[in-house]
């Protein structure tokens, strides 16, 4: 180390009592040939001999400007690697002493070396591209070929598809979208300038065989009203022929199992070998088929050995439901109890009721002689098929109660009054908690419920409400219920019309107008 310490030092003192020298600078027409020929792709190396001590500074300049120093434009010895046709032009180098004085050495003129077209590289987007040129693409996105040439003149591009020319492909990068433009084959990019034409490696490509969805049979809204036609399409490119089967299925009520049977209203265009399928489907929703989820299916078949065979499905799952702003009335009447007296007018007022409802151009549910459970299953399925902003309509009609200022429908099954235990509310179908506020949930426009019921009391009730209407202490709670603005409740009793009182089918029909509108 020390040594090596004391050479450093003896060589820069050598170097301060050096002598200057003066600048001599060699023509670089004398080192480098007056006209150069570098290769495109290759390498250009020029140089500029100077002496002088101190030693000098040098700037390359092409064309007048300089080249930057990261680029070697400051050194003795000029390399551009790799080259291309825009390096080319005249060069110079300016030769400066240490005192400041600048000294030309000359110019030469870079011109690029005519070279055949030789590939850089190959790339695929869109697909996958193999060792053996092999390029697997589904077709449901663009694919894109891509090589990069190199030759002097610029080589002219153009593709060819087993062969022969691809119409529009005259650049680097070939799109192949989705469709019957993007067919397989074996796709080469020819190169030609006025050296010579190359041919690239083949790209092999090979498209899933598999259609391409362009439409699916998809429904507008999850749910569709009955009586109303629902048209479903499919469109699809195929790069063979396919056989179309449209299949329609509905949940069964008990079960929960879809039967499936082929749709019998299906219409499909004429299919070519390959190109584009389109085919639809035309369907009813029948009554029947409401609160059910339905589906339609279009299958595309093509037959074949193992690899080439295939089933694809499409499937639309729906809701039937009745249509958005209709009216819906259900009517509910107990006549048959089986330890009440048997009400048999009931069943001339449902009549009755129902001619009415329909006249006013309300679809009917009617329920007869139901049990506690069985009512309130008939409430819940008529909310549930029941459209929001709908007109509704509720008739219950039979044995009613009164207690704590809320109104019951009694069920068929409901004990004797003379057994001693008097009414029973929680056995009973209430007209606010099961009917109304049920109702209310689905958003209706208008909510009429209608009691053609006497709404009697045995001895026990009547003096529960007597006790809540005075407020006696122990006295079970009772509010008289308040409906919503959008509810109308009627009863029998208190239907007047013309200062009389009138059946509540006949008060319904004269007040009722704006459920008919």
């Amino acid at each position: 180390m020390l040594l090596e310490s004391l050479d450093g030092a003896a060589s820069a003192a050598a170097d301060l009592l050096r002598p200057p020298q003066p600048l001599r600078v060699r023509p670089l027409s004398e080192t480098n040939s007056a006209c150069v020929w570098a290769p495109i792709g290759g390498r250009l190396e020029l140089l500029c001999q100077a002496e002088a001590w101190p030693p000098p500074s040098f700037q390359w300049r092409r064309d007048g400007r300089p080249v930057p120093p990261e680029a070697g434009g400051q050194r003795a010895r000029l390399c551009v690697q790799p080259f291309s046709a825009a390096d080319a032009g005249q060069y110079c180098c300016q030769v400066r002493d240490a005192a400041g004085g600048a000294v030309s050495a000359g110019a030469v003129t870079v011109e690029p070396r005519q070279a055949p077209p030789r590939p850089l590289e190959r790339r695929v987007t869109g697909g996958a591209l193999g060792p053996d040129g092999s390029v697997s693409a589904s077709g449901e996105r663009p694919l894109q070929l891509q090589v990069r040439w190199a030759g002097w003149p610029e080589p002219r591009l153009r593709w060819l598809r087993d062969h022969q020319p691809v119409d529009g492909a005259d650049g680097g990068t070939l799109t192949l979208l989705p469709g019957p433009g993007a067919l397989g084959g074996t796709y080469v990019c020819v190169a030609q300038n006025a050296v010579g034409e190359v041919h690239s490696d083949p790209f092999l490509v090979e498209f899933d065989s598999r259609p391409v969805v362009i439409e699916h049979p998809q429904t507008a809204q999850r749910c569709h009203p009955i009586g109303r036609p629902l048209r479903l399409r499919c469109k699809a490119f195929c790069r063979r022929q396919v056989k179309v089967v449209w299949r329609h299925s509905v949940q069964d009520a008990d079960s929960g199992r879809d039967e499936v049977v082929p749709c019998s209203q299906v219409m499909t265009e004429p299919q070519p070998a390959a190109g584009l399928v389109t085919s639809e489907v035309r369907l009813t929703p029948a009554e029947r088929d409401v609160r059910r989820h339905c589906g339609v299916t279009c299958e595309l078949l093509a037959e074949g050995d193992f690899e080439n065979s295939f089933t694809q499905s499409l499937p639309a799952r729906f809701r039937v439901v009745y249509p958005a702003h209709s009216k819906m009335a259900l009517i509910i009447g107990n006549s048959n109890y089986h330890h009440l007296e048997k009400l048999q007018e009931v069943g001339q007022d449902v009549a009755d009721f129902e001619a009415a409802m329909r006249r006013l151009g309300f679809g009917t549910l009617v329920a007869m002689d139901l049990t506690t459970e069985r009512s309130r299953r008939a409430v819940e399925y008529f909310a549930r098929v029941a459209a929001p902003d709908a007109y509704l309509a509720v008739l219950v009609a039979g044995h009613g109660f009164t207690y704590q200022r809320r109104d019951y429908l009694a069920p068929v099954d409901h004990p004797a009054l003379d057994s001693g235990t008097g009414v029973h509310p929680s056995r009973c179908l209430s007209m606010l908690d099961d009917i109304e506020d049920r109702l209310q949930r689905t958003s209706p426009k208008q909510l009429l419920i209608c009691g053609d019921m006497c709404r009697t009391m045995n001895d026990a009730c009547a003096t529960a409400e007597a006790a809540a209407a005075a407020g006696a202490p122990g006295a079970p709670a009772g509010q008289p219920p308040r409906s919503a603005a959008n509810v109308v409740r009627l009863f029998s009793t208190q239907v007047r019309v013309g200062g009389r009182a009138e059946p509540v089918l006949r008060g319904l029909e004269t007040r009722a107008g704006g459920l008919a509108d």
